[in-house]
């Protein structure tokens, strides 16, 4: 092979070996960006119960890294448990407290995420009567403070205007509403 030949074969190689190193760049590149992605997923929430669209609804309350999977079994249980039903029905009394079911779901903590619970009622009676959507927020604040034992989680905010940190208050949204008109007759009466 002459000394042209050889250059021609040598530049050839280089110009091909330069198209799959640029291939194989552009592939590394955006499977490192796949895996960034990734890690910056949020976590699929938990959820119990049977309707985990909670959209629709401002039922929700931050919670600790210590309430886990055991607190919101707890919380589904106390939501759809005889004693809160039994409140709800004395906001709204007279009137019948129609059937419903209550899923929770907790959000992970994540990039974009603070770590919450959030509920959901079926059917959402809470649109049609106040009474029922600040009894079942009140229930709800108060269940949930009762089972998450761990300090209220840091996520670094800051006020914008001089930097200084923001300091974590827990607010309740929901006060608990009056109860209704539940008048039992004497015994012996009609």
């Amino acid at each position: 092979m002459n000394r042209i030949a050889r250059r021609r074969l040598t530049s050839e190689l280089l110009q091909s070996f330069s198209k799959w190193a640029a291939v194989l760049a552009a592939a590394a590149a955006i499977n490192c960006g796949g895996q960034e992605r990734q890690r910056e997923r949020e976590p699929d929430p938990l959820v119990i119960g049977d309707n985990p669209d909670t959209s629709g609804n401002s039922f929700s309350c931050g919670v600790s890294d210590e309430f886990r999977e055991p607190e919101l079994r707890q919380l589904y249980a106390a939501l759809n448990g005889p004693r809160v039903r039994a409140k709800l029905q004395r906001y709204v009394c007279p009137k019948p407290l129609p059937a419903f079911r209550v899923t929770v779901v907790l959000w992970h903590e994540g990039p974009y995420q603070e770590r919450l619970v959030r509920l959901q009622m079926t059917p959402p009676l809470y649109k049609e009567d106040g009474r029922i959507e600040g009894g079942l927020g009140y229930q709800f604040e108060q269940t949930v403070k009762a089972l998450d034992k761990g300090p209220p989680i840091d996520y670094g905010y800051r006020h914008p205007l001089d930097g200084s940190p923001a300091k974590i208050t827990p607010f309740e949204q929901y006060p608990e509403p009056e109860e209704g008109k539940c008048v039992t007759p004497p015994p012996g009466s009609p």
